[in-house]
């Protein structure tokens, strides 16, 4: 065959034949683009993905939702007034002699409840009757103790707040305090005890006087002086380094034409009788 004074070569036809499949089979190549969904087309165009921004929102949502739980949860255990005593606590625990009374303070655990206890001279320890509760599954830990320590209840007297533990088994010769019966109004004192989430924290403060609480027969001392949930069965030591009272509550009080609250404590000589009793 001729064309346009070219004689066309059979081997010319093949390779005519093989250009025309190449063209084809091109045509049909897919492009990368093809593979790529919908919402990565339209990010091509600009266009954000849903799904990248739906995940963005839920991401912020959950850390925005944990965020508000912080803030809830922060005022229940840290307020300004706690870390007020915290610092204070820092200060006053460099004093060797408060550092060594710290150490005749035990943190007392009955159960799910936490509680403070101490020391006294004799191997006795004292704390909150409803602290330690029955006396089921009682574990008592200073802080020269790794592990807490298995204790049982010697006596307990829930009219006054009062329960007396002994170590089942020691070979410890833990530091101990004296007690002292007598207080005067306005004394500096000291509290040490396991407020909030802390253990041992000692903090300043005074005897303001005494009251006469609804349903008890005998009057218990007001303390000026920080206190929080997890100080009942703290020691009030005056400066003479003896224990002149227990603590066990707060209440609101009026003086002074205003309402103030106030640490409740029971005086030692109320202690001191319930051991006389265990020694008889």
């Amino acid at each position: 065959m001729q064309n346009g004074g070219y004689n066309m070569t059979d081997s010319d036809r093949d390779k005519l034949r093989r250009n025309d499949q190449n063209e084809k089979e091109e045509d049909f190549e897919p492009d990368e683009d093809f593979w790529l969904d919908e919402d990565e087309e339209d990010a091509e165009d600009g266009q954000p993905r849903p799904r990248t921004w739906i995940r963005k929102v839920i991401v912020w949502l959950i850390v925005a939702a944990l965020g508000l739980n912080v803030l809830a949860f922060w005022p229940k255990v840290y307020s300004w007034e706690a870390i007020r005593f915290l610092i204070v606590s820092n200060t006053l625990s460099k004093d060797e002699t408060l550092a060594l009374y710290k150490d005749s303070i035990v943190t007392v655990s009955s159960g799910k409840s936490k509680g403070t206890g101490f020391q006294l001279e004799g191997g006795y320890i004292v704390t909150n009757h409803h602290v330690a509760g029955n006396g089921e599954s009682l574990l008592v830990k200073s802080g020269l103790e790794e592990t807490g320590v298995r204790a049982e209840l010697s006596a307990s007297a829930p009219s006054i707040d009062i329960a007396i533990l002994k170590r089942e088994a020691t070979t410890e010769d833990f530091p101990s305090l004296k007690a002292a019966e007598d207080w005067t109004i306005g004394e500096s004192v000291y509290v040490i005890g396991n407020p909030l989430f802390f253990n041992r924290i000692v903090n300043k403060g005074s005897i303001v006087g005494s009251t006469q609480l609804d349903g008890w027969d005998r009057p218990v001392l007001l303390i000026d002086a920080p206190i929080f949930g997890g100080n009942s069965g703290s020691p009030v030591i005056n400066e003479d380094g003896d224990v002149v009272a227990v603590v066990f509550a707060t209440q609101e009080v009026r003086r002074d034409g205003k309402r103030e609250k106030y640490g409740l404590a029971v005086p030692m000589h109320e202690v001191t009788k319930l051991i006389e009793q265990l020694a008889d």
